[in-house]
């Protein structure tokens, strides 16, 4: 927003294109709005691109933007009210023992819930001692999956209406694993975005911070002759 705002203020009137997720270009496409949408990286929530002289700006927005269709012209002043339009998000942070969860209006938060649940360390011995360990830690990987999944359904909306978004944040493996195990996260699938925040402890002090992490964009500037 900080890079929309200091455009208009400046006078600056870049073309302005939205491209819906749904609406890439084609990789093999020999245009110019391929080759920056390759280099940035496919993402589910849409390229922006502004162009300017010889200068192309390619910013990934934190969540799809709402437009009536695939493919966009804009100008600024509508491009910054398309971002700045408040949605309800759902924040779920997991490693192994620890899980925060929270419910974002815009980057501010108005709920959220924070539990541990002990799971033991690797174990290097081998034979029949390893299996039972083994064994034993399985289980307390699925009750920390349960109880996360149980928080999250008591605490994030049940109707997918009331939910604009869910973003994840953890091991990306372990984030795998949850989702397969978690009922409620499968009848949500389609409201996952594939970005992962980072979570190195999921707790209070990481929720109070995650809105800005959540509604941060990617950019990326190309100058082309």
């Amino acid at each position: 927003m900080g890079m929309l705002a200091g455009l208009k203020e400046s006078g600056s009137c870049p073309d302005v294109v939205y491209l819906a997720p749904n609406n890439l270009p084609s990789e093999k496409s020999p245009s110019l709005e391929t080759k920056v949408v390759n280099l940035v990286g496919r993402s589910d929530t849409g390229t922006i691109l502004l162009k300017e002289n010889q200068t192309i700006t390619a910013v990934v927005p934190p969540v799809p933007l709402i437009l009536n269709s695939d493919v966009a012209m804009l100008e600024v002043s509508e491009l910054q009210r398309l971002v700045c339009i408040d949605r309800t998000i759902a924040v779920i942070l997991l490693r192994l023992g620890r899980y925060a969860i929270s419910i974002l209006e815009g980057e501010k938060t108005v709920e959220s819930k924070t539990g541990t649940r002990y799971v033991k360390n690797r174990h290097r011995a081998g034979g029949s001692s390893q299996r039972r360990f083994e064994r034993s830690r399985d289980r307390l990987v699925r009750e920390l999956f349960d109880k996360t999944c149980q928080t999250a359904n008591e605490l994030l909306p049940f109707s997918s209406d009331n939910l604009d978004h869910i973003v994840l944040g953890g091991e990306k493996t372990t984030i795998r694993h949850f989702i397969d195990r978690c009922n409620y996260l499968n009848r949500m699938q389609h409201k996952i975005l594939d970005r992962k925040l980072v979570a190195r402890v999921p707790n209070q002090r990481t929720l109070n911070m995650v809105g800005v992490e959540v509604w941060t964009s990617q950019i990326t500037v190309f100058e082309y002759s």
